[in-house]
């Protein structure tokens, strides 16, 4: 998403740029992503990225990484985020039809209209 049609610009904390030069020091300009086997990327790095949620601002949860590993967090944090909605939809109770009244009620209804 472009910072042109994005909210998330005004979210961020006033003190944001100072927070982006004391991130890139602490890195070295270097990328600070590292993969599972916790190689460092070598990679420039130009953006920073929330390893926490998105309003935590603290220098420890924040991360100087290079453009495509932003990319790639971004959208596992998305698609976290994303599946936590569903198993919550999930886990709702299902809201019962309104012209229902409970299943003995509708057993005699039944039962009625069977013996008519």
């Amino acid at each position: 998403m472009a910072w042109s049609t994005s909210h998330r610009k005004d979210e961020l904390p006033p003190n944001w740029a100072a927070l982006r030069k004391q991130a890139k020091a602490r890195a070295g300009d270097v990328c600070e992503f590292r993969d599972k086997a916790g190689v460092r990327c070598a990679d420039k790095g130009s953006e920073l990225h929330h390893t926490g949620r998105k309003f935590d601002h603290r220098l420890e949860v924040l991360m100087w990484i290079c453009t495509p590993h932003h990319a790639g967090e971004t959208a596992r944090q998305a698609k976290a985020a994303q599946y936590a909605k569903y198993v919550a939809a999930k886990k709702r109770p299902t809201e019962q039809h309104p012209g229902i009244r409970g299943a003995a009620a509708t057993d005699k209804a039944i039962a009625r209209r069977l013996h008519r």
